[in-house]
C-alpha cells in the first residue's frame, strides 16, 4: 500500500524541496518517504498529516482516495458498475432528476471536472479527508453516498431521515427490503419537496 504524500504534494503545487522547507525535512528524505523505501516515525506521520490537514491513516494510504471516490460515483450516474447490494446509481439518477432542472444538469455534467466541483460542494460529509480514510470499500462508500443523498436538499427537507436509513442493515437484510426501504424513503423526500413547491407557488 503506497502512502499519499506524493499525492497531497502534487495537490498543494509543491516541489519535494518547497514541502521539505515547510516542514522542516530534507527533500531526500521525503522522496524515500514517498517511495516507501523509509518508514516514517509517528511523529513525522503527525508531521506531514497536519501539514496537509488530513487524518495520519489517510495519508498512510487508507480508505479511498477522493479521485477514486469521484470516478465510482461518476460511473454509478452511467450505470458502469453493475452492483447488486442496493441500487445507488438509481437513486442517484432519481436525485438529480428531481432536484435540478435541464439546464442544471448541463452545468454539472459538462465534463468530468465539472461533476468532479459538484459533488465535492454539496457532499463535503463524504468527500472530506476525514470520512475517506475511514471508507474501506466501494459497498461502504455506496452506504455514505446513500446516506448523504438522502442528507443534502437545497430546500433542507430531509430532517429526520438519518434515523430512517438506520433502520436499515445494508449486510443482513435482502436486496428486496433494502430497496423497498429505500423507495419509501425517497418517495416521501420528494413528495415533501413537491408539496412544498406547490405551497409556495
Amino acid at each position: 500500500m503506497l502512502n499519499r504524500i506524493k499525492e497531497l504534494r502534487n495537490k498543494n503545487n509543491l516541489t519535494l524541496r518547497a514541502l521539505g522547507q515547510k516542514v522542516n525535512m530534507s527533500s531526500s528524505r521525503l522522496s524515500q518517504y514517498e517511495t516507501g523505501k523509509r518508514e516514517p516515525k509517528l511523529e513525522t506521520w503527525q508531521k506531514l498529516a497536519d501539514f496537509f490537514d488530513v487524518p495520519t491513516s489517510y495519508l498512510q494510504g487508507f480508505g479511498i482516495s477522493k479521485k477514486d471516490a469521484i470516478n465510482i460515483c461518476w460511473e454509478w450516474i452511467y450505470g458502469k458498475r453493475g452492483f447488486n447490494s442496493y441500487p445507488i446509481d438509481e437513486l442517484f439518477k432519481n436525485f438529480f432528476k428531481e432536484n435540478f432542472s435541464q439546464k442544471d444538469l448541463k452545468i454539472i455534467f459538462k465534463d468530468k471536472q465539472a461533476f468532479t466541483n459538484f459533488m465535492s460542494d454539496r457532499f463535503r460529509s463524504v468527500f472530506n479527508y476525514n470520512s475517506l480514510a475511514n471508507i474501506r470499500d466501494d459497498e461502504e462508500l455506496e452506504k455514505k453516498m446513500t446516506i448523504a443523498l438522502s442528507g443534502w436538499s437545497r430546500k433542507n427537507v430531509y430532517d429526520g431521515v438519518l434515523a430512517e436509513l438506520q433502520d436499515i442493515d445494508f449486510k443482513k437484510d435482502s436486496n428486496d427490503e433494502i430497496i423497498e426501504k429505500l423507495s419509501s424513503i425517497f418517495t416521501d423526500i420528494f413528495m415533501y419537496i413537491d408539496s412544498d413547491d406547490n405551497n409556495k407557488n
